[in-house]
């Protein structure tokens, strides 16, 4: 693979990485008067699924950094 294809690749991965794990947030950012009448929360109620939400994904994020080391090194 070429060095252009590399920075190209890695700037995809990039985008799409931001999209998906972006999306909760900007949703909230736009809509949260909405988001917080719809379901009936309050700001509060609002932070603390934002924290499980973090936390959830930092874990994942370590399982999923983890399982790769693992399937590397059997490899």
């Amino acid at each position: 693979m070429t060095t252009t294809r590399r920075i190209l690749f890695i700037a995809a991965l990039v985008i799409a990485a931001e999209m998906v794990f972006g999306l909760p947030f900007h949703i909230t950012r736009f809509f949260r008067p909405t988001f917080l009448e719809v379901f009936n929360f309050s700001n509060t109620q609002l932070g603390d699924v934002f924290a499980v939400y973090g936390i959830a994904a930092t874990l994942s994020f370590f399982l999923a950094a983890y399982s790769r080391i693992t399937i590397l090194r059997a490899s």
